[in-house]
């Protein structure tokens, strides 16, 4: 009776309802802060795996578009080598940035490269599992997690530039009224045909016009023309992203196109360099290129004028010289037409896409 009596009062007893509730309540709370900790662990070495996957990624379109730049000129498809190139700086890179977490891979992470065009585009993909520290409680022995990334570059082009450019009489007008009136003030030609001044810079012999707009810092339209040939070097030197990624020829002519400046990658920096050739003085507008105007001898090369003249061997030379006169184009386009030997997309340096200046 006593036995029976005790385990209805136990039975009826609230007290310690809240310690039994802990007690059962327990496990299942340690094994969830638990597996949230493993959770955040796992979120941790993602980040880091994604991370290294991104590098490697962008590892990969730079080291491409590198290795396209630098053998296309000799290989005329460069492709094969600069993916193969690219992968395999991927692959270094990822592991490079993964370090102790490259223990999770499962396996072999995959390093896609591809070239289509001028685009190049890389993607990572890897799958990795960590082991757990409080889900073995739960029969979790490993967590997995996997992830990649993409990057996509869009190549530079290799131009060449063809500088058409007028060097008839005309271009030795001066290049504003101001310049004009001036010229006109100081100028002895034909002043019995122009009694207020004659206001072109004539370059034949016995003419003085020229000279005088020298000696006075009068810039001619020739002067205009090499002023914006010289910030197109600049501005050439300037915005590449490849070696040697633009070439530039100038072709003057009255009657025929002739070399001055044969194709060339010396844009700029030494003697022999288009910008230097033109000698632009910045502070006068003045330029060399003057030496082209017309000087009524029709048996001049224009390769003759310039003392750092060095041919290209891959473009015809010139047989006919510029001749003189007034601004003729009947022949002008067939002959640059014959001087530009090479047709390209522009996707390396073996390919360059040309381009003619008409000015």
């Amino acid at each position: 009776m006593r036995n029976s009596e005790n385990i209805a009062r136990f039975a009826k007893d609230e007290k310690g309802a809240v310690a039994i509730v802990m007690g059962l309540a327990i496990v299942p709370l340690i094994l969830a802060s638990g597996l949230a900790a493993d959770y955040a662990i796992l979120q941790t070495a993602k980040a880091r795996m994604d991370a290294s996957a991104d590098a490697a990624a962008l590892a990969a379109i730079k080291t491409a578009q590198t290795t396209i730049a630098t053998i296309s000129a000799t290989n005329p498809n460069p492709n094969p080598q600069a993916i193969t190139a690219a992968v395999a700086q991927a692959e270094k890179s990822f592991y490079a940035q993964a370090g102790k977490r490259a223990g999770d891979l499962l396996g072999k992470p995959n390093f896609e490269v591809k070239i289509n065009g001028q685009t190049v585009s890389a993607q990572i993909a890897y799958n990795a599992a960590m082991p757990s520290n409080f889900g073995k409680i739960a029969g979790i022995k490993l967590m997995n997690y996997k992830g990649g990334a993409g990057a996509q570059l869009k190549m530079a082009k290799f131009l060449d530039f063809y500088l058409l450019l007028d060097v008839s009489g005309s271009m030795g007008l001066p290049s504003t009224p101001a310049g004009e009136a001036a010229l006109a003030a100081k100028n002895p030609d034909d002043l019995a045909q122009y009694p207020t001044g004659c206001r072109f810079a004539c370059h034949f012999p016995g003419s003085q016009g020229y000279a005088v707009s020298r000696a006075n810092n009068i810039q001619l339209r020739i002067d205009a023309v090499g002023a914006a040939v010289a910030q197109l070097m600049k501005t050439a030197n300037d915005t590449a992203t490849l070696p040697k990624q633009y070439r530039v020829g100038v072709y003057p002519f009255v009657t025929h196109a002739n070399a001055y400046v044969d194709l060339t990658d010396n844009l700029r920096g030494n003697a022999a360099s288009v910008e230097s050739v033109i000698a632009y003085n910045s502070a006068t507008g003045t330029t060399d290129f003057g030496k082209l105007l017309d000087p009524g001898d029709d048996k001049v090369f224009a390769r003759s004028l310039n003392p750092n003249y060095k041919a290209n061997p891959g473009i015809p030379q010139d047989t006919v010289p510029m001749g003189a006169g007034g601004t003729h184009i009947h022949n002008i386009f067939n002959e640059m037409s014959a001087k530009i030997t090479s047709v390209g997309d522009g996707s390396g340096a073996a390919k360059s896409q040309p381009f003619v200046f008409f000015v």
